[in-house]
């Protein structure tokens, strides 16, 4: 009976200390802190050409967890691309604009159970 109690007890205490030894909760994000810029390679950027585009989040810490969606406005229709988590606040995406013109382009940020939008513009060439 006592290597079933000690076994029951040495379970019990290892579960406290993985429970005891996660991570600490995410400090809150405030919305108004965030900025965005967004930038394509190559410059300038030429309709029919295979773009990067790259958005570079300020204002918070973001895990890799955070996630970008790069919402494109062609006709008045979003086009989504999903971007790629390159730490530190960088996400990329690729797009080929079909002619030339001036493109809104709305990046959505999810974060947890936050998500907000900002409103970007890419000239074509």
């Amino acid at each position: 009976m006592t290597k079933k109690l000690r076994m029951v007890l040495a379970v019990c205490l290892l579960i406290g200390l993985l429970t005891a030894c996660s991570s600490e909760p995410a400090a809150p994000i405030n919305p108004e802190a965030i900025e965005v810029s967004l930038s394509t390679e190559p410059v300038p950027a030429v309709a029919g050409n295979l773009l990067e585009l790259r958005a570079k989040f300020t204002g918070a810490e973001f895990s890799k967890s955070t996630q970008v969606t790069f919402d494109i406005r062609l006709d008045g229709k979003p086009k989504l691309i999903e971007g790629q988590n390159e730490g530190n606040g960088a996400f990329t995406g690729n797009f080929t604009f079909p002619q030339a013109g001036q493109y809104d382009v709305y990046l959505h940020l999810y974060v947890d159970d936050l998500h907000m939008t900002k409103k970007k513009q890419v000239d074509v060439k």
